[in-house]
């Protein structure tokens, strides 16, 4: 499989037959015109109301809105011409990566301007007018893309003048490293991106902390202000790993505190959070499966260490989830007082540091049985093949039985509890068993991750011929499925959710 990429964004082209390649590009593009269509939604309704275009705050977010929908619109053009045209000419192929590279660089330095944004409203109340105009906002922009373009720029200077006239008329895959293949480019690019991202997470960092540490740190706004800097944080993980999160981030500068000042829907959000994880996870190692077919051991374990600690978050934020709905309906009356959103807080820190504790020893223990050489060798990126010690299997199962039958225990106890309760014909009673059954639902789907090993090997077994198309399948179904569905049906049927979800929609089709 030939595959091309645009800084993390996959684009590829197979020796597949008409009807997989005609399958393949119609999901790409599906995805591209949805994603699309919800960003354009997000810039007509910014474009059509005062109030965002005069908020330096929606002007930053929209900037991020129009990068992403640039860089989504290239992913799939690219990956479409891929498997149509597959060469094309060099100078067409410049214009496309230097136009994603811009679009690229200019996400972590907008999230970077945003936390300072939402640092000056807080720490600096009364000069946020003053500091924060739609003028200042306007030129940091430009100073943004200036920046980014004096980054990139070089690239193109270096290869024009190394490399000969006629290389610009000839005929390539669309790569970075075919359009720029000068060795010191790479160089220049690991140190500049070295440099962003430092600068981006110590301005996060600083903003983040001198926020909580503010004397105006028990305002709603100084909350609100530090959980939208961590959704900065974690969204510009995402943009390492070529990922987007900006329909999260549409909610998180909007003013519905209703959301991450109950414990209900931080929970929640935790959830998306490890499944969006989990999902650009799963898409990196599909691509890496095809491109590279083996890699090296180490970055292989960083990658299956990730996943398996989002794997396992999710069963026991399902169990979390249900005690929240069983104390909600059970005992109402201390509902408040038992979940807080710092107690909330500190049970999502509980269930990382289980999950941690109960992954690192894999990797303890293949420090301790395999030699040196073993982490520098190449291999096809599952987790038997990096963790290949007999006990990690034992291990393992003990484990994964252990986490199932607490969480499956956690689960039936709350939802037959609440089924019983004097308060049964209660609406909210109702609703919370209907929920807890949603999240066994969402449980039996984690499940399959788990098997997701031996489903591989009987796979193979079975369509030794046809086992990337196999692999494909189980990614989309197993993988991709699960953690897009799940969030969405819980969010369409909450009321909350609804009723956002509801005006939006009619306010589209007004203005249509």
């Amino acid at each position: 499989m030939n595959v091309s990429s645009v800084n993390g964004t996959v684009v590829g082209r197979s020796p597949d037959s008409l009807t997989k390649a005609v399958t393949k590009n119609v999901i790409v593009v599906v995805i591209g015109i949805s994603i699309n269509y919800i960003n354009a939604s997000l810039i007509h309704t910014f474009r059509k109301h005062q109030i965002f275009y005069m908020n330096p705050r929606y002007i930053l977010f929209i900037h991020l809105v129009v990068n992403d929908t640039i860089q989504m619109m290239l992913s799939v053009m690219l990956f479409v011409i891929s498997y149509t045209i597959y060469k094309i000419n060099v100078s067409i192929c410049c214009v496309f990566i230097l136009i994603a590279l811009f679009t690229t660089e200019n996400s972590p330095l907008n999230l970077a301007c945003m936390a300072v944004e939402c640092y000056i409203a807080i720490c600096v109340p009364l000069r946020h007018v003053q500091i924060c105009t739609i003028k200042r906002t306007l030129m940091l922009i430009g100073l943004i893309w200036v920046t980014t373009v004096l980054s990139v720029l070089p690239d193109l200077f270096i290869t024009l003048a190394t490399q000969p006239l006629g290389f610009f008329h000839s005929q390539v895959f669309c790569l970075r490293q075919t359009v720029f293949p000068n060795p010191i480019i790479i160089k220049k690019r690991d140190i500049t991106y070295s440099v962003f991202l430092v600068i981006v997470w110590i301005t996060i960092f600083y903003t983040y902390f001198k926020i909580l540490f503010t004397a105006k740190t028990a305002s709603k706004d100084a909350k609100k202000a530090r959980n939208t800097i961590l959704l900065h944080g974690f969204q510009l993980l995402l943009y390492i790993n070529g990922h987007s999160t900006t329909a999260q981030n549409k909610d998180v500068d909007s003013n519905s505190k209703i959301f991450y000042m109950n414990p209900r829907y931080i929970l929640f959000i935790h959830l998306v959070f490890n499944d969006m994880v989990q999902v650009t996870l799963t898409v990196i190692m599909f691509v890496i499966s095809y491109i590279f077919y083996k890699i090296n051991v180490s970055i292989c374990c960083v990658f299956i260490l990730i996943a398996l600690f989002t794997t396992e978050n999710s069963p026991l934020n399902l169990a979390c989830m249900a005690v929240e709905c069983y104390i909600a309906i059970c005992v109402p009356l201390r509902h408040v007082q038992i979940c807080t959103i710092k107690r909330t807080l500190m049970l999502i820190g509980l269930i990382w540091v289980t999950t941690v504790l109960s992954v690192l020893p894999d990797l303890f223990i293949t420090l301790a049985t395999q030699p040196l050489g073993f982490f520098h060798s190449q291999v096809f990126c599952l987790r038997q093949t990096v963790f290949p010690n007999p006990i990690i299997i034992k291990k393992r199962d003990i484990t994964y039985s252990v986490f199932l039958v607490i969480v499956w225990i956690t689960i039936f106890y709350t939802y037959f509890k609440i089924l019983f309760t004097a308060k049964t014909a209660s609406k909210d009673a109702k609703k919370a068993r209907n929920t807890i059954l949603l999240h066994g639902f969402q449980l039996l789907l984690c499940m399959t991750t788990y098997v997701g090993p031996q489903l591989l090997d009987v796979l193979q077994q079975w369509f030794p011929k046809d086992y990337t198309d196999s692999l494909f399948a189980y990614y989309v179904i197993v993988q991709v499925l699960p953690r897009s569905i799940s969030p969405m049906i819980y969010g369409i049927r909450d009321n909350t959710f609804r009723k956002y979800l509801k005006s939006y929609l009619l306010c589209r089709f007004r203005m249509q």
